[in-house]
């Protein structure tokens, strides 16, 4: 509620005495200030307009940290990357085991850089992407720290040359024959 709409509200007893009126607008003032502090503060954490160590605020609450291991070497994430990461980590909390929650979610995230889940049905499943140059997000990708996997499942990554080689299919992901790009494992 706005100022005026609390002064609105003092009694006809009190409307017309211009200290009280003083007094309580500078009372109001003050929780006003309050309040706008907190707004702020509530705006600083949002993920995507956190930096630095509001970002490693939020990291802690997740329980991710901001240092992850990508092919066998410890990497201090740039808070671009880390704000990619602790959105993979809610996301991972928030899924519900469905194939077509990872597709919305990669969609939103990555948009323009293909995907295919294939589930191998042995326990394993296959994660196909394509349009990614060597990086630290495709090193998130591949180390399995942005798509989610059903517990003891077991996850192939593999990173494609795009246009990838389909039957039937012509687009900018997939091509039919004569096109001779293959998929290669990720290790």
């Amino acid at each position: 509620m706005a100022l005026q709409d609390y002064l609105d509200l003092i009694t006809s007893q009190y409307r017309n005495k211009p200290k009280y009126i003083a007094f309580v607008t500078a009372f109001l003032n003050v929780l006003q200030d309050v309040q706008n502090v907190i707004d702020q503060i509530n705006i600083a954490f949002l993920i995507d307009n956190a930096v630095g160590v509001q970002l490693d605020t939020i990291g802690v609450v997740l329980g991710q940290s901001r240092i992850v291991t990508l092919s066998g070497v410890d990497e201090v994430l740039s808070d671009t990357n880390y704000r990619l990461l602790l959105k993979a980590k809610i996301f991972k909390n928030h899924w519900k085991g469905k194939t077509s929650e990872i597709y919305d979610y990669w969609n939103e995230t990555f948009p323009g850089n293909p995907l295919i889940v294939v589930d191998n049905q042995d326990m394993t499943m296959d994660i196909i992407t394509a349009g990614f140059s060597a990086g630290t997000q495709q090193n998130l990708v591949t180390n399995g720290y942005i798509i989610p996997k059903p517990q003891a499942v077991g996850v192939n990554f593999y990173n494609a040359v795009t246009p990838i080689f389909a039957y039937g299919l012509q687009n900018s992901t997939f091509d039919g024959y004569g096109v001779g790009n293959w998929i290669q494992k990720q290790t």
